[in-house]
Parts: C-alpha cells; sequence; structure tokens
C-alpha cells in the first residue's frame, strides 16, 4: 500500500527550461566577461555545457541529472574556472534562480499536491538543486506546506542516484520502501528509486523516445493521472 510519494523538482513539479533558461544565461554571461572571452561564442558554448540547445535542453544533461556542482564542472571546461571559486558560482546560480527564474507548474501540479496531501498521503521533495532555491519554488507554487521533507543535493553527502535522500524520508516519515514512489523525469530518478527500493514513476512529458533503460517503472506523461497509477500499484501488491 502507497503511503509516500516523493517528487523530483526540475521537470517534474515545475517547468524546467522556463525556470533555468534567464538564470543560467545571465550566469553565462557573467562567466564571460570574468573568465573569457567575453563574446556570444563563449556564452553559446557555457549555455551548451549545461544543456541548453537553443531554448530546449538535453536529456539527462546537468541541468537536468545533476548537481549545481555539475553544472559548474561543465562550465569549467568552457572557460578556466579555478576550482576555488565553483563555490561563489554555486551561490551565484542559486541567486540567479530566485530572482530570474520563472516557475510554473505542470499539469496544474498545485491542485494534485493539496488532493494528495488532503488524502493522506505523505509527500517529499528529493532534488538535484540547492535548498533555498527549492523552497522558494514551493512557496511561489503555495505547496511549500504540504511537504513533510525537503532534501536537496547541497545537504546530503550524495546526491541522487545514491539512497541517501530516500532513506532520511523514511526515517521522517517512519514508512517502508515498498510504501513509497519516486516521481521524476529522468533515468537518475529512476535508478535513486530502485537504489531505495522504491516504486518508480518516470514523468515523460515530452514523450521522449531516448529514455531507456533495464529498469522497471511505470510511465505517465500527466501528473493528475498519478492517482490511477498508486491504484494499480496498491491492487498489484494483493495479487
Amino acid at each position: 500500500m502507497i503511503k509516500g510519494i516523493l517528487f523530483d523538482k526540475d521537470d517534474t513539479l515545475i517547468d524546467l527550461e522556463t525556470f533555468w533558461r534567464e538564470p543560467i544565461l545571465i550566469t553565462a554571461k557573467a562567466l564571460a566577461k570574468k573568465y573569457g572571452p567575453d563574446n556570444d561564442e563563449t556564452v553559446n558554448k557555457l549555455l551548451e555545457s549545461s544543456g541548453f540547445h537553443g531554448n530546449n535542453l538535453v536529456p539527462d544533461c546537468p541541468l537536468i541529472a545533476g548537481t549545481n556542482l555539475d553544472v559548474v564542472k561543465a562550465f569549467s571546461k568552457v572557460c578556466h574556472i579555478p576550482k576555488e571559486d565553483f563555490p561563489s558560482i554555486i551561490s551565484m546560480i542559486e541567486e540567479n534562480c530566485i530572482k530570474y527564474g520563472k516557475i510554473t507548474g505542470n499539469d496544474k501540479v498545485e491542485d494534485l499536491i493539496k488532493t494528495l496531501a488532503t488524502n493522506g498521503y505523505s509527500l517529499g521533495v528529493v532534488t538535484s538543486d540547492n535548498k533555498e532555491p527549492t523552497i522558494h519554488c514551493l512557496n511561489s507554487l503555495g505547496i511549500f506546506e504540504y511537504f513533510k521533507a525537503i532534501n536537496s543535493a547541497d545537504c546530503f553527502k550524495n546526491p541522487k542516484p545514491f539512497p541517501d535522500m530516500g532513506l532520511d524520508f523514511l526515517k521522517k516519515t517512519n514508512l517502508k520502501p515498498d510504501e513509497v514512489i519516486m516521481v521524476g523525469d529522468c533515468l537518475n530518478d529512476m535508478n535513486f528509486a530502485r537504489n531505495c527500493g522504491f516504486f518508480g514513476v518516470l514523468y515523460n512529458k515530452h514523450n521522449i523516445e531516448k529514455i531507456k533503460t533495464n529498469e522497471k517503472f511505470y510511465e505517465i506523461n500527466n501528473l493528475q493521472v498519478l492517482p490511477e497509477v498508486i491504484a494499480i500499484i496498491n491492487k498489484r501488491s494483493y495479487e
């Protein structure tokens, strides 16, 4: 019986591209100016290194599957960025996200979260982003109060797909692994679910055919059908 639901943040709860596009562009311009060469070519290469090709993100790129540190490491392959500058650039990304990120919930997720919480599910967020911008996004959507755990990459030594954040959720909610589902938009999330012993629900809203894996998981392209998936899982658990 499913009692807990974990959500990824970017491109699951919120639209990833609209949230990250402007913050990453502003960050790229600042890095090009500081580390050079200060031109459009450098800015475009920085954008591409993070995962942006035009206005779209490539599946499993650093912005989708990685942490902010992974994004900065990708930047450093374009510009010569000393490692001692990495923390300040991560802070710059966070500040730009909070100031310039456009927050748009997917599939009327605000209503879904409220309904799930009202129905007694323990909800949590596990994200490769940092905590401050994550809380900012949830507050902007008006759903922060419904989550019992906000587990972000900067608060754990081992981020997804390591199970640390999932095990912490189990401790906070006193649930068992087979009572939890993980909803996320990429293979990193499904690998995380496997490592934790959770049911995986892949949110493939773009219907990307390149998402291939041997792992078993449920696949949806609209968050509003999640209650139906939970019903299926619960039914099969009794068979």
